[in-house]
């Protein structure tokens, strides 16, 4: 049985001594493909029942601007490998007065979709934190936040996820579209071990 976390720990190690990319052609992400996420990275994925095992390249702005606030079915664990990642967290409040809205997730084989419900909210208390390079950060299923590149061309980071159940959402504008559809296209039919990490960064 393929064991994630043990693969994710071992790439951890390969990273504090310099030999990550090397040790990450060993593993099954080095036969994955690279499909684009728009949230701004892109992403090559191996997956063990609930448990993924992400690798992500952060080279882009996001692609749906307003709609950066989202949690996640799964409680995650990443470890910054290159760069930095800025992360925002944020609790969200129903409110009939409130800019913004609840839209739901829906995912395809090769798109996502946000849809629009009648639940208007605010947001607050927003809490920010920096992970640079060899640092791991938790955050649980349900957690709403932000990710971003902090201050760097490019930002590389590896994630351990496990999927608890339940309706992803993301926060978006209360005057949005009742729908908003993104392509997760194939970036490339090469594998990561065909591209190089350097090439893949690149594209």
């Amino acid at each position: 049985m393929l064991d994630l976390n043990r693969i994710f720990d071992a790439l951890v190690t390969a990273s504090s001594e310099d030999r990550f990319e090397a040790a990450l052609m060993e593993t099954p992400l080095g036969s994955a493909t690279l499909r684009s996420h728009p949230l701004g990275f892109k992403v090559a994925r191996v997956s063990n029942g609930s448990i993924h095992l992400r690798l992500h390249l952060w080279t882009r702005a996001a692609e749906q601007p307003g709609f950066e606030v989202h949690d996640h079915s799964f409680d995650l664990k990443s470890y910054v490998v290159e760069g930095a990642i800025q992360q925002i967290t944020f609790t969200a409040h129903e409110d009939p007065d409130g800019d913004r809205c609840v839209y739901q997730v829906a995912y395809g084989e090769s798109r996502s979709s946000l849809r629009k419900t009648d639940i208007a909210v605010r947001l607050e208390e927003p809490r920010q934190s920096v992970f640079r390079a060899g640092t791991t950060y938790f955050l649980p299923a349900g957690q709403l936040h932000m990710a971003e590149r902090h201050y760097c061309a490019l930002a590389v980071s590896l994630a351990l996820t496990h999927e608890k159940g339940g309706q992803p959402l993301t926060i978006g504008p209360r005057n949005g579209p009742s729908e908003l559809v993104a392509a997760r296209s194939l970036l490339s039919e090469r594998s990561l071990m065909e591209l190089g990490l350097r090439a893949a960064l690149s594209f």
